[in-house]
């Protein structure tokens, strides 16, 4: 299943291209919200952290984040059993910020 994707604003996110290197305190920051969506994004840890380094301002993307994992648990989201019930939560969360913080995120398919 996968997030209706929205362009990425020019010069938001440049691949190929490391733009940051995360302190310490941002990588523990990333490692907390990555724990509540893990299973239900494609992604490991590894490719994420990897993807707030290619941002050109990992901090704000870091807190962009860190709003969602807020409404994910305002909407009780880490209750959750069922993964489908988890990745229609991420969706629907992620649809709300796209309106005004277009972001490019594919969730989990069940076969990866």
């Amino acid at each position: 299943m996968k997030v209706p994707i929205m362009k990425v604003p020019i010069g938001q996110l440049r691949i190929g291209e490391l733009q940051n290197v995360l302190s310490d305190e941002q990588v523990a920051r990333i490692e907390e919200v990555f724990k509540l969506f893990e299973g239900v994004i494609q992604w490991n840890m590894t490719q994420w952290i990897d993807g707030f380094m290619r941002d050109s301002d990992s901090e704000s993307e870091i807190r962009h984040w860190e709003n969602i994992a807020l409404k994910w648990i305002d909407k009780n989201g880490h209750k959750l059993q069922s993964t489908s019930a988890k990745k229609n939560l991420l969706s629907s969360i992620l649809q709300e910020n796209m309106k005004d913080n277009p972001i490019i995120v594919k969730v989990k398919n069940d076969n990866s």
